[in-house]
């Protein structure tokens, strides 16, 4: 899954116009996709499901809490 796409001449995330968000909150810009995010993560812990793995993120990659908190709600360690 990847949740970034052009319609037209426009890139999306999601349902939202990039555009759209840059010019309400200004640049830079720092745009994540839940479904992109959640769905990379799901097919990591598909893929190594016979050894049911804990997946971690680390913090130090990204201290953003919404997405730390959507990881976690989600299983990862």
């Amino acid at each position: 899954m990847h949740e970034f796409k052009y319609k037209g001449n426009y890139l999306y995330c999601e349902d939202m116009r990039i555009r759209d968000l840059a010019n309400r909150f200004g640049t830079p810009l720092y745009i994540y996709s839940y479904h992109t995010l959640i769905g990379h993560f799901v097919k990591l812990k598909t893929a190594f499901r016979e050894i049911e793995p804990l997946i971690c993120y680390s913090v130090k990659a990204n201290t953003n809490l919404a997405i730390l908190k959507s990881l976690v709600d989600k299983g990862a360690g």
